[in-house]
């Protein structure tokens, strides 16, 4: 069947006037008589009552309903033919935050590298903001990440939870909790409740952040106003300024896990998984919906979702940063 035929006749609906049609569509009234007609023709079926004003039959009305199904289909056909033409199919582009790409990144990228040799990877590392309107500028192929506010454009898979933990030294502890409560950590407390370290010095996020809104959310709850000593962007300025003993920090604890594995200085923190953080962040993989996704796109999402699914939300790799340089005690001497 004619596309060009059914788009006149659903153009003929939406107003039941051949005059004002055939004007909006820049053609003569004959010309657009004769494509209803060719369809009626082919169907061996009327789909307008001709009178002093048209209307639909009832197999008009049927067809109206198949034919804006059929415009559909072929609209997304074009657009997906029109990704693959113009998509290299040894190309793949990843957009991450800075801070997710060092832990996440470098088990996957080293599978998925061994099995497609020849592939080529293009990282953004930006905010989230940024790497999300990208995806939807169809300037990335998928990102890894928090879960989109806007789920009407995204299809999103789940992949691990990332766990928060007050992160600080001895050092500070001895200097800002009383006696009770020193007993209380030191005697190998698993976990810890965030209004402990109240009378510390806090070393966070910048209130913009997520992570930051986190935080303060926490303290709210808890029943108190942080002393921030300093405030950041960056989570290696954080980590750092923690180990070096300026305050607490409150992180999410596999960025620590990467971090002391990368420097001996971290190996001085003590972590407390906190019991009053409000929320976990939960890490998705995500791909725009309704778009053609590329081979390897799919061939990387498989790999990413097998790997977190195995290792029960944790990568595992023998990629040589996440070797452990030395054994950590996790506390000061």
């Amino acid at each position: 069947m004619n596309f060009l035929n059914i788009e006149y006749f659903l153009a003929l609906t939406k107003n039941m006037n051949m005059t004002q049609t055939a004007k909006e569509l820049n053609i003569s009234q004959q010309a657009l008589s004769k494509h209803i007609i060719n369809v009626e023709k082919e169907l061996n079926l009327k789909l307008f009552k001709r009178g002093k004003f048209l209307a639909l039959t009832e197999a008009g009305y049927c067809f109206s309903t198949y034919a804006e199904k059929i415009l559909d289909l072929k609209s997304q056909m074009i657009s997906q033919l029109k990704d693959i033409s113009q998509h290299d199919n040894k190309n793949i582009r990843i957009g991450i935050t800075n801070a997710r790409s060092p832990i996440y990144l470098p088990p996957l990228l080293s599978k998925f590298r061994r099995i497609f040799p020849d592939a080529k990877i293009q990282l953004e590392e930006e905010v989230s903001d940024v790497i999300f309107n990208d995806l939807q500028n169809k300037k990335l192929d998928l990102v890894i990440g928090i879960e989109p506010h806007d789920r009407v454009s995204f299809t999103s898979f789940p992949l691990c939870e990332e766990k928060y933990a007050i992160m600080t030294t001895t050092r500070v502890l001895k200097k800002y909790l009383s006696p009770a409560q020193l007993l209380q950590l030191g005697s190998g407390a698993k976990s810890a409740s965030i209004e402990v370290f109240k009378n510390c010095p806090f070393v966070c996020f910048e209130k913009s952040l997520r992570i930051g809104k986190i935080f303060h959310t926490a303290c709210k709850e808890a029943g108190f106003v942080p002393n921030i000593a300093i405030e950041s962007k960056n989570m290696y300025t954080l980590l750092y300024l923690c180990a070096s003993g300026v305050g607490v920090t409150l992180l999410p604890q596999v960025y620590f896990e990467l971090a002391r594995r990368q420097s001996r200085i971290f190996n001085s923190i003590r972590i407390f998984p906190v019991t009053d953080v409000p929320v976990q962040t939960q890490i998705m993989l995500t791909i725009p919906r309704g778009r053609y996704i590329p081979e390897l796109t799919r061939e990387f999402i498989k790999i990413a979702s097998d790997e977190f699914k195995s290792s029960g939300g944790h990568l595992t790799s023998d990629a040589e940063i996440f070797a452990p340089h030395s054994p950590y005690s996790g506390s000061e001497n």
